[in-house]
Formats: C-alpha cells, structure tokens, sequence
C-alpha cells in the first residue's frame, strides 16, 4: 500500500524524535487521530537504520512477532482443559487464522498493522480481566486502552470488553479501572472532537461491510 505505508514511512524519516512523530500524529489528518501509528513506525525506521538498512525484516518482523502474540493470547484467554477444550479451540484457532474474513487481520501493515494492535490489545484485556487482579491489573489495563486508542480509532473496542468482562463476573479489573477506562474514553472523545476538531469520514471515505458484502468507493 504505497500511500498507506510509503509516504508514512518517508514521513517519519526526517522527524527529528518520537515526541515529534506524535505530535505530527495529533494534526496530520481531520478524521483520523493515530500518532502512535506514527510513533511505532518512527521507532521501527530508527531500528531498521540500526540493523543497516534492514527495514523489511524490521517491519515484517514485528507484523509476524504481533501475529504470534495474538495467537498465543487466544490459546491462554481459551483455557483448554480437556480433548473437547482442544478440538474447539483448533477450530477458533482455524477460524482466526484461515478464514476469509479475518484475512485483513493478519495481512495489513499501514505500515504497523493496528488491526493486530487491536485484537491483541483487547485479548490482553480480556486476560487481565481472567486474573487474579490487583492495581498492576488495572493500569495494564488503562494502558492498553490508550495505546489502542492512539494506534487506531477501533483500538476504542478495548473499553466494551472490559467492561463486558466485568458485567460477566470476572474481576482481574476492578470496578475503579473500569470507571478510569470510562474516563480515558470521555478524556479521548474531548481531545478528538473538543480539542482538535476531528470529524468523521464522509460516505463512500472508508470501506463499510453490508449483509455479505463490502461498500467501498
């Protein structure tokens, strides 16, 4: 994806530090708010320049090591005890990894796949919430929410889970996380909307699924 990915890339290069990789973040576009998309790539160039040039295994790399913690958080979150825990999880496995509609998971790079940010961002949440608990717990998971948040605008998906967990029984994040997570929620719809005027995208500017099929431009 040259304009997805080049140009942020080329972006990025000339920055003079990560601070100002997400600043640039903050303004660069009136719909989207992702400056840690530009921060992770920021820091992805600089560790390419390291490694003398290696972008491709820098980049490709870390899109591999996100797509192995993902799978590995589904495997732990599934807690297979029995034969019959193993083949469904075999299945969900199959389903993660193989089927058609979650290809896009894996695939996109942007040029650091947030979709993988995402999903392994709210599998996390979804482990803390299995836990013992504890405020180690919490800020994990307040963390999470953020950095999801900041990396792409579904990372937002981070906060129903939680809260769903919650509302399920479990109790690795306490009711305070879950009122901070809220917080975070309310604090980042007034940066975007109240502080920088973002707005959302017209129609026909971002792919929307409908039925069994996909509305694009």
């Amino acid at each position: 994806q040259g304009t997805d990915s080049l140009e942020v890339i080329q972006g990025v290069i000339p920055m003079p530090s990560t601070t100002a990789a997400f600043i640039d973040g903050l303004y660069n576009s009136p719909t989207m708010l992702r400056p840690l998309k530009q921060v992770r790539a920021r820091l992805l160039v600089q560790a390419g320049e390291a490694l003398g040039g290696r972008y491709h295994l820098v980049f490709r790399g870390y899109h591999a090591i996100a797509g192995a913690i993902l799978v590995a958080l589904f495997v732990c979150v599934c807690r297979a005890r029995t034969w019959t825990d193993v083949a469904a999880l075999a299945a969900g496995l199959a389903v993660l990894t193989g089927m058609h509609t979650f290809v896009g998971l894996f695939r996109e790079a942007f040029p650091v796949n947030h979709y993988l940010i995402v999903a392994v961002s709210a599998l996390a949440t979804f482990a803390l919430a299995q836990s013992r608990g504890g405020w180690l717990a919490d800020l994990v998971a307040i963390l999470l929410l953020a950095s999801a948040a900041l990396s792409f605008e579904s990372g937002l998906l981070v906060w129903p889970v939680a809260v769903a967990a919650y509302a399920s029984g479990l109790r690795g994040i306490s009711r305070t996380g879950i009122v901070i997570m809220t917080i975070v929620v309310v604090l980042y719809a007034g940066l975007r909307v109240g502080y920088l005027g973002k707005y959302s995208a017209g129609v026909g500017g971002r792919g929307s699924g409908f039925g069994a099929s996909t509305l694009t431009d």
